[in-house]
């Protein structure tokens, strides 16, 4: 699927990545709508504040990333 990824500062890319596969309790939803919130463009336009290159110790994620929560589609 298509997404941006969040590289760094003024650093985002459209990009191919593969498909999450829904866990227990979770479930797909195909975006309609998406915005941005405040902390994500501080990210953005700053620095990276609250996102990092070095694995976060309880999801270990790093970036890139795609961010982003400010959406809205349908379940399926």
């Amino acid at each position: 699927m298509k997404t941006l990824r969040y590289y760094g500062q003024e650093d985002l890319r459209y990009e191919e990545v593969p498909e999450p596969t829904p866990g227990p309790e979770q479930a797909k939803v195909r975006v309609q709508r998406a915005g941005i919130c405040g902390t994500d463009l501080h990210e953005y336009k700053n620095r990276p504040c609250w996102l990092s290159h070095q694995p976060n110790p309880m999801t270990g994620r790093c970036m890139p990333v795609t961010i982003g929560h400010e959406f809205t589609g349908d379940v399926f």
